[in-house]
């Protein structure tokens, strides 16, 4: 699954890398239908995987957000050991998106229901 990066730019009241999640988070799910919100990897909030994968084995984060050299993490108020690894990287994308959701800038659109009511998956709505 290939991943491009926002070119959007938002207002939001957070870090500047934090609006460059939400851009990726947005190219990646925004009116996607989505089985799991509290399931779906990092990987599947920024486009690495389908929001309904959690195979995770042969995804490459070479270049994505979850590459400690990818440009996001070049803060300059932030020590050089800010992102020295993708566990460091996943960490604070965790932390970003947990940010973005109590900011209600990541929100469901629309839960989808089966024909007997239950509920199936969600199409989330980001950057709003």
């Amino acid at each position: 699954m290939g991943v491009k990066d926002s070119t959007v730019d938002f207002d939001v009241d957070a870090e500047p890398w934090v609006a460059d999640v939400l851009g990726q988070i947005q190219t990646a799910l925004d009116g996607v239908r989505v089985p799991d919100m509290s399931e779906l990897t990092v990987e599947g909030f920024i486009g690495l995987t389908g929001p309904d994968s959690s195979e995770l084995t042969s995804v490459s984060t070479s270049g994505s957000m979850l590459d400690p050299t990818h440009a996001v993490w070049d803060v300059d108020d932030k020590a050089d050991t800010y992102v020295t690894t993708e566990t460091d990287a996943c960490r604070h994308i965790q932390q970003a998106i947990q940010q973005l959701v109590r900011l209600g800038h990541i929100d469901i659109a629309r839960v989808h229901s089966s024909a007997n009511g239950k509920p199936v998956d969600v199409t989330p709505t980001v950057g709003e």
